[in-house]
């Protein structure tokens, strides 16, 4: 009898030990997936924010370069001071977001003949799909 309560009692201890070690692997399992999941929202909210950060400067780029060439228009359908001064204002607001090419093609509207205005808006709204990453 004896013999057969240390052996109960062995089993029963390895049991418990089987028990505790498969209690151990789930909360490890646990542990990990609730940092992963933890992780995860943090990767995630970083691609999130990046992704609104891109959107809203192609928002603002797209708003900007829009009025750059609405006042060109205006300074070409009327050559007056407040169509001039319309254009310089909107080409000052695009020299603050805009690469440099696009700065300088901005600004060479003003020193070019009236003939060279084609093949410089051509080449203007180029750079500016260029700058947003619009293929065309």
């Amino acid at each position: 009898m004896l013999s057969s309560l240390r052996y109960l009692s062995k089993n029963i201890r390895v049991i418990h030990l089987e028990d505790d070690i498969v209690i151990c692997n789930w909360i490890s399992v646990l542990v990990s997936f609730l940092t992963g999941l933890g992780l995860g929202t943090i990767v995630s909210t970083m691609i999130r924010r990046n992704f609104e950060q891109k959107k809203l400067i192609f928002e603002v780029k797209l708003l900007k370069y829009s009025n750059l060439i609405a006042a060109y228009q205006d300074v070409v359908a009327d050559s007056s001071e407040a169509a001039r001064q319309k254009y310089v204002s909107a080409q000052q607001q695009v020299a603050l977001i805009a690469d440099s090419k696009i700065v300088q093609l901005s600004k060479e509207f003003f020193y070019k003949k009236e003939e060279e205005h084609v093949t410089l808006m051509n080449a203007l709204l180029e750079a500016m799909r260029k700058d947003l990453d619009i293929s065309g």
